[in-house]
């Protein structure tokens, strides 16, 4: 109460520090936002109930560590998205990801956990799985140009030049893979649905969209769209596909699903094939909770029903909380993180 108090007097809004719990590292995260975001309050306000006074050096501290974990944060809840597509967003978190490791990695006090948090990255990221770039290319803000960039800088950030040679991956044949893998499924699905009408002939296209990221991924995407287009003579649609220009800036608000709805006549087979490649998400339920899916939603009497009736159950529950909008497993701050009063005036 005496911070609340505190803050009321001083007409700052009065938000809550979250509880610090050892199995949820993003706890620890939003404790040390909410303190760098009252780094002008807090330590006046120990050095008037307490007595103690905190350190400058270590709110600078903890202000590089809140830049370093926000990275991790904002690649979390992507991957973790369950309302739109997450396989094309991979290459924009990676390759921001692989930005912060850089920039931190000589920092006084985030080096040492960058480096271990370095290390647990690449045990399961060392090698980029080529379908994650061939959601990337049905993308139409990014395609073929700045994968290549993006693989480029990923495998140059985590192993640089001389360390090169420790790394069996090249680059340039791990481009040409994914590319290779696009053609070619491309060709399964022309195989498929063949008797498709010809695309139609497009020009360009824009969406009104957020400002540009100042972050590695923004960077390297102001230098593909200055990069020509080159492509397979796999079909005309995947000609007129990979140099149409999609002028769109990036941001949260682009519906990918939507643009290949709207466009799935200039493109009748890449838009079945990105329907079906964007449908793979990144992460998974962990396995404890998949099986609890079940407990949820049946009880112990209900032993005996049919497998399809089970299915049934499980599925129906599973549309209403899609319905409500509560499929979502929310890693968002704890409501006292969140709670905030209007009674002090404005905020700092």
């Amino acid at each position: 109460m005496q911070w609340r108090q505190y803050l009321k007097d001083r007409r700052v809004n009065y938000c809550a520090f979250p509880k610090d719990l050892s199995i949820r590292w993003n706890s620890t995260y939003n404790l040390i936002q909410v303190l760098v975001r009252y780094k002008d309050h807090f330590p006046a306000f120990l050095r008037q109930t307490c007595n103690y006074i905190i350190n400058p050096a270590d709110i600078d501290t903890c202000e590089k560590i809140v830049n370093v974990l926000a990275y991790f944060n904002n690649a979390t809840l992507t991957f973790s998205h369950v309302y739109k597509p997450t396989a094309n967003e991979f290459f924009v978190e990676a390759v921001n990801l692989a930005g912060a490791f850089c920039e931190f990695s000589d920092a006084t006090y985030v080096s040492y956990f960058c480096d271990f948090m370095k290390q647990k990255f690449l045990k399961y990221y060392s090698h980029i799985p080529h379908i994650y770039g061939i959601a990337f290319v049905l993308d139409p803000r990014y395609k073929l140009p700045y994968l290549a960039n993006c693989i480029d800088y990923y495998y140059a950030s985590f192993f640089p030049t001389q360390e090169f040679d420790d790394n069996p991956i090249d680059p340039k044949q791990e481009f040409n893979e994914v590319s290779n893998l696009f053609h070619q499924l491309y060709n399964e699905f022309h195989a498929q649905y063949g008797n498709a009408p010809p695309p139609m002939q497009r020009t360009s296209s824009s969406s009104k969209g957020k400002s540009l990221l100042k972050s590695a991924f923004g960077s390297l995407l102001k230098k593909s769209r200055a990069t020509p287009a080159t492509e397979q003579s796999s079909g005309n649609e995947i000609s007129l596909y990979l140099t149409l220009n999609v002028d769109y800036e990036v941001g949260d608000d682009f519906d990918v699903l939507k643009w290949w709805k709207e466009n799935e006549r200039t493109f009748p087979i890449l838009s079945k094939m990105a329907k079906q490649v964007l449908a793979m998400p990144i992460s998974t339920v962990a396995v404890e909770q998949e099986f609890s899916v079940a407990g949820n939603v049946l009880t112990d009497y209900r032993t005996r029903l049919s497998l399809s009736s089970l299915e049934t159950l499980v599925c129906f529950h599973d549309w209403l909380k899609a319905q409500r909008r509560t499929q979502e497993i929310t890693i968002t701050p704890s409501r006292h993180f969140m709670e905030e009063t209007t009674e002090g005036g404005e905020s700092d």
